[in-house]
C-alpha cells in the first residue's frame, strides 16, 4: 500500500490529505515501513498513518503534548532504533535521522501509544490499530504537491464527486461490502472483551464473553443478523449437547463456544491467515470443541486458504484426525440465506446508496 504526496485518503470513513511521508527502518531487525503526515480535510488536525505490509500493522495516531495520563495501564509490544531512509512534502526529518521509539498497546490490543527520542526531544502520540481495509485511496491532487491552492481543489473535487455520485449511483448501489464480526463484537455492548491469543507469525485471535443467560443460539442470531448473513459456511456441532457453533466468512473465522465448566459463551474470531497458521486450542473451551473448531476449518477453509497461503507454513498440511460431513441446508445456513435476502429487499426497495457496515 503506497500513496504520493497530495494524494486523498479516506481512513475509517474520514478524508485526509497526505502531505508529508517519511520510509524508516527499524536497526534491530531491518524491517522497513512508511509513516505519512496526513491533515484531515475538515478539521484541519494532523494525524500520522502507519502502513507495515510486511507484518499487515495499520494504524492511525496523533501526537500529544506529553505522556499521557493513562500510560501506566499499557503494556509494552515492541521497540528500536529507526533511521530515515527517504521523506518527502511536508515533514520535519533528513535523510539519515534516527530516533529511538517504543510502543505500547492498552488490554484490549486495538489502542496504542508510541513514544519516539529524538536528538532535540522526545515525542508522544496516541492512537488505535486498523484493519486494511479501512484506508483508501479517493483520488490524487497533483497540483497540491505544486503549489498551496487546494482550497479551490478541494471545492472541485467535491464538486465532481457530487456529479461522480449521481452519475454512477445505480452502479455503486450494486457493490456489496463485507461486515466484519471482529468490528461488530468490539463496538457491541452485548459483549465483553476477554483476551487475545497470538499464534505463528504474531497473528492474532480474539475472545470476548456473552452477557449471563445467553444461549449459543441467540448469540449466533445476533453475529449472523450483524454481518447481514454473509458466510461461506456456518454449522453446529450436533454430536455434543449445546455444541460449538463454527461460521466461516470470506475473511474471518469465528466460533460460539461455551466454557469448559459450562458457566458462559465464548466467542472467537480472527483472520483467516491465523487459522491457516496456528493450531492453537479454544482459550476455556473443551477438547471436543477445540475439535470441532479445527476440524470444520480443514474441512471448509483450508484448502481455498491454501492457495493465498501456501508460501507460509501450516500446521494443517499434516492434520489427520476426521473431518465432519458440511449440511448446506442446515438451521444456521437457513438462517443466513433469510437474512441475505432481507437486506436486499432492503436495499432495492430504498432505492441504492452506499453503506460500508460500519
Amino acid at each position: 500500500m503506497n500513496f504520493e504526496i497530495g494524494d486523498v485518503i479516506a481512513v475509517e470513513n474520514r478524508g485526509f490529505r497526505v502531505v508529508g511521508k517519511i520510509r524508516y527502518r527499524n536497526q534491530r531487525d531491518y524491517c522497513e515501513w512508511d509513516e505519512y503526515r496526513l491533515l484531515d480535510m475538515e478539521t484541519e488536525r494532523e494525524a500520522w498513518l502507519s502502513i507495515d505490509d510486511v507484518y499487515q500493522e495499520y494504524s492511525i495516531s496523533y501526537m500529544t503534548n506529553a505522556q499521557p495520563s493513562f500510560f501506566h495501564t499499557y503494556h509494552k509490544v515492541d521497540e528500536g532504533e529507526e533511521t530515515v531512509l527517504n521523506r518527502g512534502g511536508l515533514v520535519d526529518v533528513a535523510y539519515g535521522d534516527s530516533a529511538s521509539f517504543s510502543e505500547y498497546e492498552d488490554p484490549t490490543e486495538e489502542r496504542i501509544i508510541s513514544v519516539e527520542i529524538w536528538s532535540d526531544g522526545t515525542e508522544w502520540s496516541t492512537g488505535h490499530y486498523l484493519d486494511k481495509d479501512e484506508i483508501v485511496f479517493v483520488r490524487n491532487d497533483p497540483a497540491y504537491a505544486r503549489a498551496q491552492w487546494f482550497p479551490l481543489l478541494a471545492v472541485v473535487g467535491v464538486m465532481v464527486l457530487i456529479f461522480a455520485a449521481c452519475m454512477f449511483a445505480p452502479l455503486l448501489s450494486s457493490i456489496e461490502f463485507q461486515p466484519k464480526i471482529s468490528k461488530y463484537l468490539k463496538h457491541a455492548n452485548e459483549y465483553t472483551y476477554e483476551t487475545s491469543v497470538t499464534g505463528n507469525d504474531n497473528q492474532k485471535a480474539k475472545i470476548y464473553r456473552a452477557q449471563a443467560g445467553d444461549t449459543i443460539d441467540a448469540v449466533v442470531a445476533d453475529i449472523l443478523y450483524a454481518i447481514d448473513g454473509k458466510t461461506q459456511y456456518v454449522q453446529q456441532d450436533e454430536e455434543e449437547e449445546n455444541g460449538a457453533v463454527a461460521i466461516l466468512t470470506e475473511k474471518e473465522y469465528c466460533i460460539v463456544y461455551p466454557s469448559e465448566d459450562q458457566n458462559c459463551l465464548y466467542v472467537q474470531v480472527s483472520n483467516r491467515k491465523y487459522a491457516y497458521k496456528t493450531e492453537n486450542d479454544l482459550y476455556r473451551g473443551s477438547r471436543r470443541a477445540s475439535h470441532y473448531y479445527h476440524s470444520f476449518y480443514h474441512s471448509t477453509g483450508y484448502n481455498s486458504d491454501y492457495s493465498a497461503y501456501h508460501h507460509s507454513a501450516s500446521p494443517y498440511s499434516s492434520y489427520s484426525d476426521s473431518d465432519f460431513s458440511y449440511d448446506r441446508s442446515n438451521r444456521f445456513v437457513d438462517y443466513a440465506s433469510s437474512i441475505r435476502q432481507s437486506s436486499i429487499n432492503a436495499r432495492s426497495a430504498s432505492g441504492g446508496g452506499l453503506n460500508a457496515g460500519k
